[in-house]
């Protein structure tokens, strides 16, 4: 099933640039940064496409790895390098509920309130680093959009609740 929304990829890949070879030139304006549980990666393949293409630099963790010191650096020179190479746009910051890798940096939760209010909060931190990295790189205020989302095991989508911070 996976090598279906492969395909998809490099369809799209071909049809936004017909006359350049997909294996050289890079397409993607948006970078999708999100963790590498097996459990998610068919929505992450499905979301790639649905915006056009991606670099997609995966981590434990998701958002957490910008906010783990040992994983700071590599993170955000993956978001960086993707500026460098293409002029990214748009970067997406993806975390997951029940998520091995905070379970792996002893965080545990009182309850799926905590959980969450959690992961978009780092995730809010996540972005403030981002956005200080790309302005770093070279880029422009405001000239890059940063997303962050939560998503359940399954890919779907869990709203931000509404006492969490929303400040980007």
């Amino acid at each position: 099933m996976l090598s279906c929304y492969a395909l998809q990829i490099v369809k799209r890949q071909k049809e936004a640039r017909p006359n350049v070879s997909t294996t050289r030139a890079h397409f993607a304006k948006n970078v999708f940064f999100g963790c590498i549980d097996d459990r998610i990666v068919e929505s992450h393949l499905k979301f790639i496409i649905k915006i056009g293409g991606a670099f997609y630099p995966a981590v434990a963790g998701g958002g957490l790895a910008f906010i783990d010191l040992s994983e700071r650096d590599t993170s955000l020179t993956q978001v960086t390098a993707s500026y460098q190479i293409n002029h990214i746009d748009t970067v997406y910051v993806e975390s997951h509920t029940d998520c091995g890798a905070y379970r792996l940096a002893g965080v545990i939760f009182a309850s799926p309130e905590e959980e969450l209010s959690r992961l978009y909060r780092d995730l809010d931190t996540a972005s403030d680093l981002i956005k200080d990295a790309l302005l770093k790189a070279g880029a422009g205020l405001g000239e890059v959009k940063i997303h962050t989302r939560v998503v359940d095991p399954d890919g779907v989508v869990v709203p931000r609740p509404s006492h969490a911070s929303t400040a980007i």
